[in-house]
């Protein structure tokens, strides 16, 4: 079994009842960070392994992604036996209490202290999924907030971070200023004591 992983991905669940001692499974990361880059690898990948294999081999590719069928169908019509399978879908999360999850937004909403500690713990537990320009972090800060990316509390959170020091923008580029969740700052538990 072949795992492919882009270059900022770092970890791969694997449910342990799903393998058996007849598995062997091998992690192809992708070095390089751009679009396509692991579907670019998982079809050199096939199309060496289908080259090197007998007619007895047969492919199963495990994607969501529809744009695997046209190679997968190329490689049938040469008698080489591949399918794609979508992986099942995780389990629906349970439905949260909005009515009292937007009471306390709207109680914190103007609070400038509680944002930009909410934004530290996202930095500080996962500092690779931050938007990298200016528009990913209008969509960035609709998503933590609930807010349109146009709305005036985005624009206050953008500008607070900035005058921070917590963020630089250079034309379409965003830079985050690491040293603001390093150790020196306060430790990840006192970050989540003043979010709540």
């Amino acid at each position: 079994m072949l795992f492919f992983t882009g270059a900022k991905q770092e970890n791969i669940k694997i449910p342990v009842t799903s393998l058996s001692s007849a598995i062997s499974v091998c992690i192809i990361p992708a070095t390089e960070v751009s679009k396509n880059n692991v579907d670019f690898h998982l079809v050199l990948e096939l199309g060496q392994l289908t080259a090197l294999s007998g007619d007895t081999s047969h492919f199963s590719v495990i994607s969501r992604d529809k744009g695997y069928d046209g190679i997968i169908a190329r490689l049938k019509a040469a008698g080489i036996s591949c399918t794609r399978f979508s992986p099942a879908l995780p389990a629906p999360q349970p439905v949260k209490d909005t009515a009292s999850t937007k009471k306390v937004m709207k109680a914190k909403e103007h609070d400038m202290g509680y944002w930009i500690n909410r934004l530290k713990l996202s930095c500080a537990s996962s500092p690779k999924s931050l938007p990298a320009t200016p528009m990913g972090l209008q969509n960035y800060l609709s998503n933590v907030t609930g807010q349109k990316s146009c709305s005036l509390l985005n624009e206050q959170i953008k500008q607070e971070l900035i005058r921070l020091g917590f963020i630089t923008i250079y034309e379409k580029t965003l830079v985050w200023n690491r040293s603001l969740h390093s150790p020196a700052q306060k430790s990840r538990r006192a970050v989540l004591e003043q979010v709540k």
